[in-house]
């Protein structure tokens, strides 16, 4: 009997050397947790109760109070390599804002992580239904109805050109709209 249990032994120690031979050095580097980054807190500032305005030209207006801010975990895995199941799946933070208006108008603003942040902005605004998620074009500053904002992301063209969003990347969050041809500017 005393002969097996060091067979068995013997075996356990070797499929633990094997293990830690098939993963060794590959699991290092595998993703920690992540928690949300300063920059994305300054381009998604809204706070419950905030009231935030925009207006076009003539003087209209739209208001939209922030509704809700919420905090939420998202589960993400490594990425694919052959050493993926050495490495266990990891949470980045997210937050999402809820602003709302009269008339149907809401603004729902979001952050993602997949490998890095980005930021989505969806809603309806003046009747127009609207999701757009990539804020690549950077530029340093832009007027929107006679205002001048800088340090700003436009979005790409939305709903067949309809919508474009310009959003701030110093703590305004989004500084205006181009919906149909027509400028809305953040009040400040």
């Amino acid at each position: 009997m005393k002969k097996y249990s060091h067979l068995f032994l013997f075996c356990a120690y070797l499929f633990s050397l094997l293990t830690v031979a098939g993963c060794g050095d590959d699991c290092s580097g595998c993703p920690e947790d992540v928690e949300l980054s300063d920059l994305m807190e300054l381009r998604v500032p809204y706070q419950v109760g905030q009231v935030v305005r925009f207006a076009n030209a003539t003087g209209d207006t739209i208001a939209l109070n922030c509704m809700e801010r919420a905090y939420s975990q998202q589960e993400s895995r490594p990425m694919e390599r052959p050493y993926s199941e050495c490495c266990p799946s990891y949470f980045a933070e997210n937050v999402a804002c809820l602003l709302a208006g009269d008339a149907g108008n809401f603004i729902r603003v979001f952050t993602d992580y997949s490998v890095y942040y980005s930021i989505t902005v969806a809603g309806s605004l003046k009747g127009l239904n609207y999701n757009i998620g990539s804020f690549q074009n950077k530029i340093d500053s832009v007027q929107i109805n006679g205002q001048t904002f800088i340090n700003v992301s436009i979005s790409d063209k939305n709903n067949d050109n309809e919508v474009s969003v310009f959003l701030g990347n110093d703590g305004k969050g989004i500084v205006g709209y181009i919906l149909n041809g027509e400028e809305w500017a953040l009040v400040e």
